[in-house]
């Protein structure tokens, strides 16, 4: 098998992995958060070119509110996106602008 064929067998695996990671659900509401909400949210953002992929966080605010972060907090410079969605007849869907966030180190 030739080095870039392996490669990209390497990239696509990581890729499938990583969006296997269920994000943490935090805040008040967090317990009613089920399984299938994750997936649901997670799904929403992959189909989003302005989204930066990969759900790292989920604060849910209410049972039918919650804050997304999206992308990557891993290092100085990194890009994520931020925005809130809202459950509207059994299905979720974004109720903010998408704000586009950088993180800075400090220290």
């Amino acid at each position: 098998m030739s080095i870039p064929r392996r490669l990209a067998i390497l990239i696509s695996s990581a890729m499938s992995l990583a969006s296997c990671v269920t994000p943490p659900v935090l805040g008040p509401a967090s317990a009613s958060i089920s399984d299938s909400d994750v997936r649901e949210i997670k799904l929403l953002v992959a189909q989003r070119q302005d989204i930066r992929h990969g759900v790292l966080k989920i604060w849910a605010e209410r049972p039918d509110r919650a804050v997304i972060e999206s992308g990557s907090q891993s290092y100085d410079g990194a890009e994520y996106s931020h925005f809130s969605v809202i459950k509207a007849h059994g299905h979720w869907q974004i109720f903010s602008r998408i704000e586009q966030r950088h993180v800075y180190a400090t220290g």
